[in-house]
């Protein structure tokens, strides 16, 4: 007795059901159910995934079109009567296998990395492809073309000034503030003249630095242009400072760039009671999204201060989002001293974007 399935499962032809072998011409319920059966099982070991087409007449040729298409090599093994399958895995499957780890993650050991040069980071290509040759996986670092408002050089920190769309040397102290929510490297050979063009990068490796920490950030100095590794930090009675992470030294001479996400406005002073200090930020319009904190130094420590309501209330520092007069409430934060005495207040506010 031979069972055929076809694509549609109601599609069964059954073949050598032979009357003659039958016990007084009559067929027990064996001889009528058992090729049912089969089929049954067949697509239940199958788990629903055997699929065949309309012009498919046998299990074999399922399995042809398998072989042409998988590129495996399936061998018919005759084991005590039973007819057996056995894939023999081609050598590419075969030397994916050690780089397999116990979770069935692929090691960076069996990446191509054809191609690949510094800066450059993986992405997944077609079909989730990671081979680079063939996906074309590997892409640049996010570079842009810019214009540039006065003489940079090539290494130098550069943000897009917000006024004229032009990019100028970046500095984390003093106001008018000389950052933005646009901030990267020249990258340019040679570097760019005044309102000439040449790239800026955003994202992705910079290399050619000196002295650098591996593994330690990166932050925008208090220098036109410069970096440092040492953390900027606002002292009493000086000038604001914004604190830019610009990245991460995976080298003494490279840095990595992910993309500044967020910058931290900070000033310290010392406040009578009832003064307020201001802070320059960039542009937070409606529905204000910023940030703020306000610290107390108390000399052996740093006592965290409550903000509140600028008019009224229980707080140690009142807030307002403008310039303390109504003007500009977009670009500036206002804190006030209402502890009654004088105080030694460091002011934050954070924008992310």
């Amino acid at each position: 007795m031979m069972t055929i399935l076809k694509s549609n499962p109601t599609q069964l032809t059954l073949t050598e059901l032979n009357p003659a072998t039958w016990s007084n011409n009559l067929a027990e319920a064996g001889d009528i159910l058992t090729p049912f059966q089969e089929a049954e099982n067949a697509v239940d070991v199958a788990r629903g995934l055997v699929t065949v087409n309309d012009t498919d007449t046998s299990w074999g040729t399922l399995l042809e079109k398998i072989i042409a298409s998988s590129g495996l090599s399936i061998d018919t093994v005759d084991s005590s009567g039973e007819l057996q399958l056995r894939l023999n895995l081609d050598s590419k499957l075969l030397n994916l296998l050690p780089h397999l780890s116990a979770s069935g993650k692929i090691q960076y050991g069996a990446v191509d990395t054809t191609g690949l040069t510094e800066g450059d980071y993986l992405v997944a290509g077609a079909g989730g492809s990671i081979d680079t040759a063939a996906s074309q996986a590997v892409v640049a670092p996010l570079d842009e073309l810019i214009t540039a408002g006065e003489a940079v050089n090539e290494l130098d920190v550069v943000y897009r000034d917000t006024a004229d769309g032009k990019w100028v040397l970046a500095n984390a102290s003093g106001t008018p503030i000389r950052v933005s929510d646009r901030i990267g490297f020249v990258v340019e050979s040679g570097g760019i003249s005044t309102d000439a063009q040449g790239l800026v990068r955003l994202i992705g490796n910079v290399s050619g630095f000196v002295g650098l920490t591996a593994h330690l950030p990166v932050y925008l100095n208090t220098s036109d242009g410069q970096i440092t590794q040492t953390i900027p930090a606002p002292v009493s009675g000086g000038t604001q400072i914004a604190l830019v992470v610009l990245g991460t030294a995976i080298s003494s001479t490279t840095i990595l760039l992910d993309g500044v996400t967020t910058l931290h406005y900070m000033m310290r002073a010392s406040l009578a009671d009832a003064a307020t200090l201001t802070i320059q930020h960039h542009a937070d319009p409606l529905p204000f999204t910023r940030k703020l904190k306000a610290s107390i130094d108390q000399g052996a420590y740093l006592d965290t201060a409550s903000i509140g309501r600028w008019l009224s209330g229980s707080r140690d520092v009142a807030v307002r989002f403008d310039d303390g007069s109504g003007s500009n409430p977009d670009t500036r934060t206002t804190f006030k001293n209402v502890t009654g005495t004088t105080i030694d207040l460091t002011a934050t506010v954070t924008l992310t974007f």
